[in-house]
């Protein structure tokens, strides 16, 4: 029996293709916290200055959505109204 779609080795290249970009999405923010320029983030990651500005975006808008659960904690200008989606 024939499987359609991609190989084996292909799913498990992209997996670990997207476990690699969170890994660099958690450091640059990670860095971020700690006070660094997005440009020095790049040059450290070796990435391009917008993929940087990109993924901090992204992890910044997880980080806000895991926090709904405790709006209390967040300051009123970022909370989600309910049912909205950022």
């Amino acid at each position: 029996m024939t499987t359609i779609g991609r190989p084996p080795k292909a799913g498990r290249a992209r997996e670990l293709y997207d476990q690699a970009k969170a890994n660099q999405e958690e450091r640059a923010y990670k860095l971020r916290l700690r006070g660094r320029l997005v440009i020095e983030i790049a040059a450290e990651l070796g990435l391009p200055l917008g993929t940087v500005k990109s993924r901090l975006a992204r992890a910044r808008l997880r980080l806000r959505e895991c926090l709904q659960g405790f709006a209390e904690l967040l300051p009123a200008n970022y909370r989600l109204e309910e049912g909205s989606k950022a």
